[in-house]
């Protein structure tokens, strides 16, 4: 996904600058949700091997209880650790926050982020991720100008 990212960035650097017509709508989308997810990604990672979560499965404590002449116990099983973060959310949080970064216009971007998801629940870290990157933003530079 790096990989993807450099090569991905720099054709869209590169080819923004051609004489032709294009739009830097979805090639802004496809940066921002790729940066989100390897971020999602390296959370996921991180929790997963820091995680304190601990699940048994109920199929190796049958098979270990009936190997062994012991009656069947949770504590006989292999433990497994489950990742509580999902690096789709993040993927869609980045996507609406670089393009709130890129073209400054919040409101828009929470609504069609959130009826494509279809998903309620993310509303309140899109419209901080895109309000956040929209400050920043403007801490740069001045965005759009205003007639």
């Amino acid at each position: 996904m790096i990989a993807f990212l450099i090569v991905y960035t720099s054709l869209i650097i590169y080819f923004s600058r051609l004489a032709l017509p294009g739009g830097n709508f979805i090639p802004t989308l496809i940066i921002g949700a790729t940066y989100g997810r390897l971020i999602g990604m390296s959370s996921s990672w991180t929790q997963t091997m820091s995680c304190n979560q601990w699940i048994y499965f109920p199929v190796l404590s049958e098979f270990t209880a009936s190997s062994s002449s012991s009656s069947s116990s949770s504590s006989s099983c292999l433990p497994v650790c489950q990742s509580a973060t999902d690096p789709m959310i993040y993927a869609i949080v980045g996507a609406a926050s670089m393009m709130g970064g890129v073209g400054r216009y919040p409101l828009f971007l929470a609504v069609v982020m959130i009826e494509l998801t279809d998903d309620l629940s993310l509303m309140t870290p899109v419209c901080i991720g895109t309000l956040v990157a929209v400050w920043i933003g403007n801490l740069f530079n001045s965005g759009k100008k205003k007639l």
